[in-house]
């Protein structure tokens, strides 16, 4: 085998492993995306951001907390194109690339350059077939306390002046939650049970700093109550269906031995005392 086929096959092998990383990561992710007529064939012009897009997940897959940072240029910007994508300080790049399409199988991985800029990082590489791109990242643990989980990040945009819209994905069954800056209208669900909270859009200068903190409880009080009673009563089903099931063996063994059950009849006997009005005498 040449060298060059060596190279190619490794650049395969690499965009698949990425990719099936990718998968995994995304399976329960719910995605923020504008209507596929934004990024219709673009006149020659100046490439531009739109927009970019931020989805933290305080407890990901691994424990850690991950996030999805997403760049969407403007429908006039010429392909190919560079682009910086934002990540905070202690971020580790899982995944970067194009996105193509619905089925995340099809979105092609692109090599990129992490940088340490003004104490944040910037991720910079080349979207050659989309207007949008994607980079996912690890990020530094939760803090925890009993049932109490927190993060906390500060955003510092080492990419284009452009508004910047930050969406929070929580885990199923959690209670108190704490969101600063405020979410904007009401949290929606998917069909796992996790909540996605949006926050207001902010446009950030190249340099600026967002500073974004979560907390909330895992399950709450009258989840883990439910539970506990949900659990009693089934113990208590079962150990009434063995007893039964008990009986009713032990009956049909008694029948196959040719033993009936006595039952034991009332006692009927009495006599009327004829010295005495109708008086019953037992």
């Amino acid at each position: 085998m040449q060298l060059s086929e060596l190279s190619e096959l490794t650049d395969e092998l690499m965009g698949a492993r990425m990719a099936m990383t990718r998968i995994r990561f995304l399976r329960t992710t719910m995605v923020l995306m504008f209507a596929l007529a934004v990024f219709a064939v673009p006149t020659v012009a100046q490439a531009s951001v739109l927009e970019y897009q931020m989805q933290l997940m305080p407890v990901g897959d691994n424990g850690l907390s991950q996030m999805i940072v997403s760049v969407i240029l403007t429908a006039d910007t010429e392909l190919p194109a560079t682009v910086k994508v934002p990540l905070p300080t202690g971020a580790s790049l899982l995944w970067s690339g194009e996105i193509v399409g619905e089925d995340p199988t099809l979105d092609p991985y692109r090599e990129a350059t992490v940088t340490a800029v003004s104490g944040a990082q910037m991720v910079e590489f080349v979207l050659s077939e989309s207007r949008v791109g994607q980079v996912e990242a690890d990020y530094l643990p939760p803090t925890r306390s009993g049932n109490d989980v927190s993060s906390s990040l500060q955003w510092i945009n080492t990419g284009e002046d452009a508004p910047l819209l930050v969406s929070v994905r929580l885990e199923p069954g959690v209670s108190d939650v704490s969101i600063s800056p405020s979410p904007s209208g009401d949290p929606i669900s998917n069909e796992v049970g996790e909540t996605l909270y949006a926050l207001e859009s902010v446009t950030l200068a190249a340099g600026e700093a967002l500073d974004i903190s979560v907390s909330y409880t895992l399950g709450g009080a009258s989840s883990v109550g439910w539970v506990s009673t949900a659990l009693i009563v089934a113990v208590a089903l079962l150990l009434v269906a063995i007893v039964a099931l008990i009986l009713v063996v032990n009956r049909d063994r008694r029948l196959k031995q040719g033993v009936t059950p006595r039952v034991q009849e009332p006692e009927t006997d009495f006599a009327f005392d004829e010295d005495e009005d109708d008086e019953l005498t037992f």
